[in-house]
């Protein structure tokens, strides 16, 4: 990436990994003329993983957390959306990222 060589553009790239996603059921869909796979999910389901934070190297960044949000949604009819349900967890207190960081996430009995 060049804009990150002359210092513009994000300085790490941030990857989520879900704990039991080989294994979790899917679905297949269409969404904008592409198929996707969609990873299913039910009321007592554990969504658990782990989130990396990347840094390119030799850089460093200062933050005020790092965070994690759950946002349950659902498609209704006509492309209305109704959220049932979100939640946040930190992850980590505000400080300064110099090396790779993963952190581990739970959301339990999400109802």
């Amino acid at each position: 990436r060049a804009s990150a060589f002359v210092g513009l553009g994000p300085a790490c790239t941030v990857g989520l990994t879900l704990s039991d996603e080989g294994e979790r059921k899917k679905i297949q869909t269409i969404k904008d003329g592409k198929q996707e796979n969609l990873l299913v999910f039910t009321d007592k389901d554990p969504v658990a993983g782990e989130v990396t934070l990347k840094l390119d190297p030799g850089k460093r960044i200062e933050h005020v957390g790092v965070k994690i949000e759950f946002i349950g949604m659902i498609e209704m009819f006509y492309g209305n959306y109704h959220e049932f349900t979100n939640l946040v967890r930190d992850l980590d207190a505000p400080g300064e990222l110099v090396t790779t960081k993963t952190y581990p996430f739970d959301f339990s009995n999400v109802d």
